[in-house]
């Protein structure tokens, strides 16, 4: 079931208003119950992936809690394994079998074709099943929950497709506590729905079709490529921070609270500041279960803090990468930001060596900034190198000057319909500053145009949240 679609706005209805007439306990069945039906709703064989997955990763974190020091690692490095095997199996089979025939090649396949559909939301809820283990092992989780409340911080329908990727010391809690009904709760839901719909179905939809004639051209020039890797940008962060909304509103209505996922990367100053910005919950993830274990593992084989901070920025973005896929375009995807950010790093350093306190204004920074973020967006996109090449070597001079005016007026196109992300941060701050009585005045002028917005400028060409396929 996709979130902008008429079927979930039913679904919706049918449920909350039930849901809050029953008990906790009764709370949680109903929930457990509803988001496998919202899981299984396209594809009922996808509940045997995550029933599968959870009852597994349920087992090995009982065992993990009761287990003495020694004996603990080892049920956490087989938990762990088996969740990423699974991973492997759905997300990278087809390459597998490449290698695999590659190396057997004498070995027969029958013109056998292996099409295994991929369950949506896997990478999601995998990462949070190894994050669940490995606080387990280290003794952070305080919240004692049983079959059915991890079932739930598994499978909470809000977070299920695309996160974020909650953490079970934060989730937990709220399956086990009561929760109450609240109407600014609610209220809060629906104004981040209604915001998420609009950022999905006004800016992304609108920016794809932009975004799609462009790729389109058999051999853009310079400035229709840079417009149209604009008019991506714009799409990819409307759409998945769209959906983030979504969900934090539609997990509101049920009482509970999801992390935020997007801090406005379009205003980040630095790759670092970008990270903290975008994607929140995966970038925490992979610095905390990857990065400083790695780090802190270098540091104990050698005493340069070059080869330390280096290996591990390196193969934290590498792996960031391969989340996305297990194209070579995924691989320099990962390594681009990696370098990007050691060489932050560096330069920052060597320049406050020399000039102690110099910092460039954010008017340059910004941009600079944006620049790196498309540029990695090119790569993103681009599975031939070849194409990639050329691409990187097109020359604003190459370019006509008809050429310019249709890439002009497309980023005219583009930097509309980015308006609102640009001016949502002010909005935020007229909203903090007003008192909570004028609060519940202004939240309902905004979802009132937010909503109009939606009826007369939506796409006539809808499509899917991007992030459905990782």
């Amino acid at each position: 079931m996709s979130f902008q679609s008429i079927d979930y706005i039913l679904f919706l209805l049918a449920v909350v208003p039930v849901y809050w007439m029953l008990g906790l306990r009764v709370q949680n069945v109903m929930l457990l119950l509803v988001s496998y039906f919202f899981y299984g709703y396209l594809h009922p064989w996808f509940l045997v992936v995550i029933v599968t997955s959870t009852l597994f990763t349920y087992g090995f974190g009982t065992v993990i809690a009761k287990a003495v020091k020694p004996k603990r690692k080892y049920f956490l490095v087989a938990g762990v394994t088996g969740n990423l095997l699974m991973l492997a199996f759905f997300k990278y089979h087809e390459q597998l079998l490449s290698l695999w025939w590659a190396i057997a090649p004498r070995q027969e396949t029958n013109g056998v074709v292996f099409n295994i559909l991929l369950p949506m939301g896997l990478s999601f809820f995998t990462f949070q099943n190894i994050g669940y283990l490995i606080d387990l092992h280290r003794k952070r989780i305080t919240s004692k929950a049983n079959l059915l409340e991890f079932a739930i911080f598994v499978a909470f329908f809000p977070k299920l497709i695309a996160g974020p990727i909650e953490r079970a010391n934060a989730f937990l809690p709220q399956t086990i506590n009561e929760r109450r009904f609240s109407p600014e709760g609610v209220r809060d839901g629906v104004y981040l729905m209604v915001l998420g719909f609009f950022k999905k179905l006004v800016i992304a939809d609108n920016t794809a079709v932009i975004a799609g004639k462009i790729s389109l051209a058999a051999e853009p020039d310079f400035y229709l490529l840079w417009a149209g890797l604009f008019a991506m940008a714009v799409q990819y962060y409307a759409d998945f921070s769209g959906y983030t909304d979504i969900a934090r509103g539609s997990a509101r209505l049920f009482g509970f609270k999801l992390s935020q996922n997007f801090n406005h990367p379009f205003f980040a100053v630095n790759p670092a500041d970008f990270w903290n910005r975008w994607h929140m919950t995966l970038t925490l993830w992979f610095r905390d279960y990857l990065f400083f274990p790695l780090y802190a593992a270098l540091a104990k084989q050698t005493q340069l803090v070059g080869v330390q901070i280096g290996g591990s920025v390196l193969v934290t973005f590498l792996l960031m990468g391969l989340w996305h896929g297990t194209g070579w375009n995924m691989v320099a995807y990962g390594v681009y930001h990696g370098v990007l950010m050691l060489t932050y790093v560096i330069v920052g350093r060597a320049v406050q060596t020399i000039s102690p306190g110099f910092q460039l204004t954010n008017l340059l920074r910004v941009p600079m900034m944006f620049f790196f973020f498309m540029l990695g967006l090119l790569i993103f996109r681009e599975p031939e190198p070849a194409v990639l090449i050329q691409m990187l070597s097109l020359s604003p001079g190459g370019a006509s000057e008809s050429e310019f005016v249709v890439a002009s007026y497309l980023w005219g196109q583009a930097f509309y319909y980015s308006l609102p992300l640009w001016l949502q941060p002010l909005v935020e701050k007229w909203r903090q500053r007003m008192v909570q009585g004028w609060i519940v005045g202004f939240d309902t002028v905004v979802a009132g145009v937010l909503f109009l917005s939606i009826l007369t400028m939506r796409s006539l060409h809808p499509s899917d949240f991007v992030y459905h396929q990782f």
